[in-house]
């Protein structure tokens, strides 16, 4: 049998012994002694595997051999190259990849339409509805969600809430106006941001002007811009 010492793993192969010519005391001694080394080298969750290999007289030393050139192939097997971990260390400490300038320039488009709707002061809050309507108090949302749910009124979502458009609304009594089931009808399956920039921007089929500013006094032409432009829309 023959040991040898490993710096990096412990016991492998590091010398003969020629276990025909000892005796069972001697034996018992030697198993004892590598029991203990391999103890004390070995991590506590650690496993021990001893294998004894009997060679003919004089090919130990070529057994050891290929056996240390097994355990160092399998050394590069197991671990990374430096190169590897150059390459993984490198990946770690590299910033995210840079979205496409196009997509930075659509974010930032869209960005600013969003604030510029926001900024108009055109948008009010379920609660609020129901307060201008004397609603009930229990249950603020329900009337202007029960609207939105009819496709009689929209809103758009800003962190968590949504909004309700003014110019949407008749306030006395406060409901929907009528024309506004037929603009978002024609408008569908545009979703509600897509739907305010139609109300926000100039229309052409408007004279110019927008068509929240058109829907209360003229809701016919504004309903008739709607079909012209969901028409345009579906055939290019």
């Amino acid at each position: 049998m023959q040991l040898a010492k490993d710096k990096d793993s412990g016991l492998i192969l590091d010398r003969t012994v020629n276990l025909s010519e000892m005796g069972h005391t001697e034996m018992v001694a030697l198993y004892d002694e590598l029991a203990e080394e391999l103890r004390t080298r070995m991590p506590e969750d650690g496993e021990v595997l001893m294998l004894a290999v009997g060679v003919p007289g004089g090919e130990s030393d070529r057994l050891r051999d290929s056996l240390v050139a097994i355990r160092t192939l399998l050394h590069h097997i197991n671990r990374p190259t430096e190169q590897e971990q150059l390459t993984k260390l490198v990946d770690a400490l590299l910033p995210p990849m840079a979205p496409p300038r196009h997509v930075v320039l659509e974010a930032d488009m869209l960005a600013r339409a969003k604030a510029r709707v926001l900024s108009s002061q055109d948008w009010i809050t379920a609660r609020e509805i129901a307060r201008l309507g004397n609603f009930s108090d229990s249950n603020a949302s329900a009337q202007p969600n029960s609207w939105k749910r009819a496709g009689r009124i929209f809103a758009i979502n800003h962190k968590g809430t949504d909004y309700f458009p003014l110019y949407g609304l008749e306030l006395n009594p406060v409901r929907p106006l009528p024309a506004m089931k037929q603009v978002l009808s024609a408008l569908s399956p545009r979703d509600p941001w897509e739907v305010a920039f139609w109300f926000d921007a100039v229309n052409s089929y408007l004279d110019g002007r927008r068509p929240k500013d058109v829907i209360a006094n003229e809701p016919d032409r504004v309903v008739a811009a709607a079909a012209e432009d969901a028409n345009w829309v579906a055939n290019g």
